[in-house]
């Protein structure tokens, strides 16, 4: 959850209690204004957002007697809520990469889940795996080698969008699916285009900002927005995996809504435990 350039640093009202920021990336949020602990309040309190999501999910999964590869994929999500949520609090270089190679792994769990949709209950799909690996680690050691933001953001780009294209070619079958992809799309959309503004206009959300009270002014904290809009899209992706997933098996599978939130749920059940 990334901003493409390095913003100018802003006045604080408290002293870090982290040290001197040494990440290679900062925000246009203003730093140290609520905590000595708490470099970015809303973009660390939107991070909370990402460590939610995986977590409800989880317990949704343990109703249904689900693939392991499902909880493989929660637990990374929840990693990547975690990394983001010590990054904007700290905005050291260490937490700076915990955030964004764990998007990076994160997502290659996402692909994988995409393009093993129609694999045997199961089954490893192990020259996939092989191949994601590689991916992962090339990614990794480039970016450690270059510490160059713009390659992180098109190397995590380049797995949103293939996870993307992927389920528009195999799920078109299964509406409830399709439905979920495509408002997974719009997140990601409209949640980039406000990552993309606040980086570009970001003197000028400060100055506006600065005249409004803090409850209006947090609606200009768009790479928080950004935070909420990508793993609200994400967590689409996984349910639209998910579902179409145990259609292929026959599972019967539906959609449900907890407030905003979609999640999927097997009617069958076997043994006297829900299946």
């Amino acid at each position: 959850m990334r901003s493409a350039s390095k913003m100018a640093p802003s006045a604080a009202e408290f002293a870090s209690a982290w040290g001197q920021p040494t990440s290679t990336l900062d925000w246009c949020e203003e730093n140290y204004l609520a905590s000595p602990y708490i470099a970015e309040l809303w973009n660390s309190l939107s991070s909370v957002v990402i460590i939610g999501i995986p977590i409800i999910s989880l317990l949704s999964f343990s109703l249904w007697n689900v693939e392991k590869r499902f909880f493989v994929a929660c637990w990374c999500f929840l990693a990547v809520g975690i990394s983001s949520l010590a990054f904007h609090m700290t905005l050291l270089y260490e937490t700076q990469l915990m955030d964004e190679l764990s998007m990076i792994w994160g997502g290659c769990v996402l692909v994988y889940l995409f393009f093993s949709h129609d694999s045997k209950p199961n089954s490893n799909s192990l020259p996939l795996v092989a191949f994601l690996l590689l991916y992962a680690l090339c990614v990794t050691l480039i970016y450690l080698l270059t510490k160059e933001p713009v390659f992180h953001q098109v190397a995590f780009s380049l797995q949103v969008i293939t996870v993307m294209l992927r389920g528009i070619q195999r799920k078109y079958s299964y509406s409830g699916s399709l439905r979920l992809l495509f408002f997974s799309l719009v997140l990601y959309s409209v949640g980039f285009v406000l990552w993309l503004t606040d980086t570009a206009f970001c003197l000028h959300l400060r100055s506006i900002r600065a005249f409004l009270p803090t409850p209006v002014g947090v609606v200009l904290q768009f790479h928080a927005w950004w935070h909420t809009l990508s793993s609200l899209g994400t967590h689409c992706l996984f349910v639209a995996c998910c579902h179409s997933r145990y259609m292929f098996l026959k599972r019967n599978p539906r959609i449900w809504m907890v407030g905003c939130l979609p999640l999927v749920a097997l009617d069958a059940t076997e043994n006297g435990r829900i299946h």
